[in-house]
């Protein structure tokens, strides 16, 4: 698999996977069934007609902001992954290691790959809150 970029000529053949509407992943064209690849085709051609505005092109806040909440849908994955997997093994409790589940979490995010190691690690931080409040939230429920 091969990471994203919008300059590659391809770009616009990339489908996107979501997963109860949270975007898990992106298909490179080369990974397509010719099912998935008639669907980036036709994708494609009505973007070529839309007046969309690319990612890129949105002021920074707004694109800090989608890339904030990206994290944090990812994050919540990260930790009903581990809370589903922990349920199949009949474990009532789950050792919870914060970075490496933010680290998880930041991976998770296809449109932040491939930036630099300070940005990655502002976006481990940022999954790491949020895994905190989270586990903060379960721990008072379970007290009351």
């Amino acid at each position: 698999m091969r990471p994203f970029s919008e300059k590659l000529t391809d770009a616009t053949m990339w489908n996107a996977n979501f997963k109860m509407g949270v975007l898990v992943g992106l298909l490179c064209p080369k990974c397509q069934t010719p099912e998935e690849f008639l669907e980036a085709e036709t994708n494609a051609a009505e973007l070529a007609d839309a007046e969309l505005v690319g990612f890129r092109s949105l002021d920074p806040t707004k694109r800090a902001e989608l890339i904030i909440e990206m994290i944090d849908k990812s994050a919540h994955s990260v930790i009903d992954k581990h809370r589903r997997k922990a349920e199949r093994t009949g474990r009532t409790r789950v050792r919870v290691d914060v970075q490496a589940w933010a680290a998880e979490a930041a991976a998770g995010v296809p449109v932040i790959q491939g930036q630099s190691e300070s940005f990655m690690a502002h976006a481990r931080e940022i999954a790491a809150e949020y895994i905190s409040g989270a586990l903060r939230l379960v721990a008072h429920a379970e007290k009351a």
